[in-house]
């Protein structure tokens, strides 16, 4: 209630109404405003942000590309940042995504997940994950932290910014050489 309370308050300042627009997925001309959500809806959009990651988790490890690209929004104010690199657009990020070096990912884990819920289209999703790829024939490990922001809409949870790291290693940049294995 309190995360919602704030985006409320922040919505209604001029300075932030384009951020209100970007995670609530309003138009410029319509309120941003929400009325109070029920701790009931509160946890209702909570279990859906959460299953919209887990799902996308399970897309990568199933190697359904459509699934995974369907998770990234198409929205004007698509933005990922991560590694080093910054995306303005779904187009190229999923370009650049096609391009990885991975070969298959064998398990998608999220650990200490805190679930924000800004308002009734809005969220933001934030873990540590680990992730085990076969990346150059050899099984490789690497560990991050991610924070996705959603907006819900007539198709459910999208992300419409993301931003993290890889801490261990970035298997997108390196050859198969290069790659630290954990283990080896």
């Amino acid at each position: 209630m309190i995360a919602h309370r704030t985006f409320r308050t922040l919505c209604s300042t001029t300075v932030s109404v384009t951020l209100c627009i970007t995670l609530s997925g309003c138009g410029a001309q319509e309120d941003c405003s929400d009325v109070d959500l029920s701790p009931q809806e509160t946890a209702r959009i909570e279990t859906e942000v959460r299953q919209a990651l887990e799902d996308y988790g399970a897309a990568v490890v199933a190697g359904d590309r459509d699934r995974v690209e369907f998770f990234w929004g198409d929205f004007d104010d698509f933005i990922h940042a991560g590694d080093g690199r910054v995306f303005g657009n779904r187009e190229a990020w999923l370009a650049w995504m096609a391009e990885n070096k991975v070969d298959q990912t064998l398990s998608w884990e999220f650990s200490d997940v805190h679930v924000a819920v800004l308002g009734a289209r809005a969220a933001s999703y934030t873990a540590n994950i680990e992730v085990v790829s076969v990346v150059g024939g050899v099984e490789s490990t690497t560990t991050g932290s991610w924070t996705y922001v959603l907006r819900n809409t007539d198709q459910g949870w999208r992300v419409v910014q993301s931003n993290g790291n890889h801490n261990e290693f970035s298997y997108y940049d390196r050859t198969e050489a290069e790659i630290t294995h954990r283990g080896t």
